[in-house]
């Protein structure tokens, strides 16, 4: 339902579609963003956000937790007080469709519901964004999401049902984002949930600056085919999920012109997202002077709002635990080992497994982690027959140990991305155990290693409560090739 206003005594119920204003919303190209990089942001435009997006990946060896404590501490409080900044999270489902909707997750979403329906302002949910590749040759396939409407509807039903009926988790506003291409009503409706399932509709779209392209050519196809057809997407809010310009002589009038007609054409787009980073171009809003002037100038008018001001000051944010968990691993002869740290999908090179301070969830009094690793193993020689083989100590404090509390499971890889799962243990089942030059044939050892979330995990594997006394643990693994 929309606003109500009372004029001369007449109360009027306006659509949502008439309301005069649009959230001003960004990326900052961190998962989630920390106040530092959103206090700059406001700073540098001159006025407050209203909204944040950032992307959690979902993968079948992590599942990323509601962090309640640190987006109090770097979203919710910012700037020092309650700012009721609007959480907008991009959960990109890696996993099978097919197993979201088979219930392989749902105590994993179960979980996550339930923290976000605790946090009781409104958080955006952007299930498995830009589903539609159809073939389409404007389109690349980058996701794996993609082009699988039925399973995909499924699986947006499936985790929908989960928050708002199991869960009740009402302050979850579910958005579904295809791209700007293909703007075909068909095509768009292959994909669409159904409006009973929507809450908002995104829009994905950018300027990438050669051939140098308009926001009306971008946007207005789609936006039309939407807002035209109520009786099949409803009369929802739209949001731009993702817009930018790229660099280039024009990109300030491009600023200008793109949210003039925000204001004029595009009644419906009640919120966007600038993608405030340098990455295929530099997308960045401060990418020439004269692009922040613009920007700075195009967002100053009341059209465009932020989050309200002053409010409840911040409250201390403890943490009942602060846990540590390190497992050194050293170079072996013969054997060519790399660590990689996995957060977010990103994978990035480390030297050791270091899995930080973990997360208290306070909903079920357990520690959860940001991240997991992997563990690659290739032998130099296959000249002769050999076996490599993985022993751990316990992983301790000298008080408590987490042997039962750390998944480990063993793939065969290979250069095509396939991979063959040989064993998944927990940390002290995995001790001893070998592969030999004839399983690995044609691939190489990758070893995931990551702390039990309390779904989807192996047998015997358990989450780590708040019983374990604070500190760092430590133990070791050793990997050792044997001709």
């Amino acid at each position: 339902m929309g606003k109500v206003l009372k004029i001369g005594g007449i109360f009027l119920i306006l659509p949502l579609s008439v309301l005069a204003e649009c959230e001003i919303g960004a990326f900052f190209g961190q998962n989630p963003p920390t106040k530092g990089v959103i206090n700059e942001f406001e700073d540098m435009i001159g006025k407050d956000i209203s909204s944040v997006l950032w992307y959690e990946g979902w993968s079948r060896f992590y599942q990323p937790p509601f962090n309640t404590n640190f987006l109090n501490d770097n979203v919710r409080y910012h700037d020092g007080y309650d700012t009721k900044t609007t959480l907008h999270i991009t959960l990109e489902p890696w996993v099978n469709l097919e197993d979201i909707n088979q219930g392989v997750y749902d105590s994993y979403l179960r979980n996550y519901a339930y923290q976000a329906k605790q946090w009781g302002d409104e958080i955006r949910l952007r299930f498995g964004h830009e589903m539609i590749q159809d073939d389409n040759p404007r389109t690349s396939g980058w996701y794996s999401w993609q082009d699988k409407p039925q399973e995909y509807k499924e699986a947006f039903k499936h985790v929908y049902n989960i928050f708002r009926n199991e869960v009740g988790a009402t302050n979850v506003k579910f958005v579904w984002s295809p791209n700007y291409t293909p703007d075909e009503l068909e095509v768009l409706e292959k994909y669409y949930p159904g409006k009973d399932y929507v809450d908002w509709i995104g829009l994905d779209g950018y300027n990438w600056g050669w051939p140098w392209t308009d926001f009306d050519q971008i946007f207005y196809e789609i936006y039309q085919n939407i807002v035209q057809n109520p009786d099949i997407f409803g009369d929802k809010p739209i949001m731009l999920g993702e817009f930018a310009s790229s660099e280039g002589e024009l990109k300030d009038e491009w600023i200008r012109e793109a949210f003039q007609k925000i204001k004029d054409k595009y009644p419906q787009i009640k919120a966007f997202y600038w993608f405030n980073i340098d990455k295929e171009r530099d997308w960045r809003v401060n990418s020439s002077p004269e692009a922040l002037t613009t920007f700075k100038e195009a967002i100053g008018v009341s059209y465009f709002t932020s989050h309200p001001s002053g409010g409840d000051k911040i409250q201390d944010v403890v943490n009942p635990a602060d846990i540590e968990v390190r497992v050194n691993i050293p170079r072996i002869s013969m054997l060519k080992v790399n660590v990689t740290r996995i957060e977010n999908d990103n994978w990035q090179s480390d030297s050791e497994v270091n899995f930080g301070s973990l997360i208290y969830d306070p909903g079920f009094h357990i520690l959860r982690s940001s991240c997991y690793y992997a563990i690659d193993v290739g032998i130099f020689s296959n000249d002769y027959d050999w076996s490599v083989t993985h022993t751990v100590s316990s992983v301790t404090n000298g008080i408590d140990i987490l042997d039962e509390n750390i998944n480990v499971v063993f793939v065969k890889q290979n250069n095509d991305n396939n991979q063959e799962k040989l064993a998944e243990l927990s940390f002290i089942k995995s001790n001893g155990i070998s592969f030999d030059k004839a399983s690995l044939e044609d691939g190489w050892l990758r070893i995931y290693y990551g702390i039990g979330a309390g779904s989807g995990d192996a047998s015997g594997v358990k989450p780590i409560t708040i019983a374990k006394s604070a500190g760092t643990y430590k133990g070791t693994i050793t990997i050792t090739l044997t001709p």
